[in-house]
């Protein structure tokens, strides 16, 4: 059966995935735009951790995260190679690896009547049903489909191959 845990723990896996593509990247590398690739692993990390700041703002009305932050990194916001622009990479996967812990809080604490109301959000009118499928969405479609933006960038820079599943390359928990 699913249910929210299986949702937290497929964020774990995330975090193991995230934390592997981003090992092998030098510092001075996490801003490069190879290829027409606009976005980058600092604004990828950044965009991630904003989105789950989005949903714990919605469910609790408390933004984790500082404006300015969550502004440089939100939808329609424009990744820029200068590196003085953004946080370093230590912070970037710090405050990643922490809005996760408050993203479960915030989910684990919310009522089942805030979870079936509609997102406030106009942009989410018709396309999600109610915040449930917001919250869902960001811990776990939206994730993926940075983390495979951040893998194709990886292969790009030839720093390092995507993750393979049928050989094994895989995080394990």
């Amino acid at each position: 059966m699913i249910n929210i845990q299986t949702v937290f723990d497929e964020m774990n896996l995330h975090e193991q995935i995230a934390l592997q593509f981003l090992e092998p990247i030098p510092e001075d590398r996490m801003t490069e735009q190879p290829n027409g690739l606009r976005n980058h692993p600092t604004w990828i990390l950044g965009h991630l951790t904003a989105a789950h700041n989005a949903a714990i703002s919605i469910l609790t009305d408390i933004s984790i995260r500082p404006e300015s932050e969550t502004a440089l990194f939100a939808i329609g916001s424009t990744p820029h190679a200068d590196p003085a622009l953004y946080p370093d990479k230590q912070t970037l996967i710090d405050n990643y690896l922490d809005i996760h812990q408050h993203y479960i809080a915030a989910v684990t604490a919310a009522s089942p009547e805030k979870l079936a109301a509609p997102s406030p959000l106009e942009r989410h009118k018709g396309r999600f049903s109610s915040l449930a499928m917001f919250v869902l969405h960001v811990g776990t479609a939206h994730e993926a489909y940075h983390l495979g933006q951040l893998s194709a960038w990886r292969q790009a820079t030839g720093i390092a191959p995507p993750l393979n599943t049928d050989t094994g390359n895989y995080p394990k928990n």
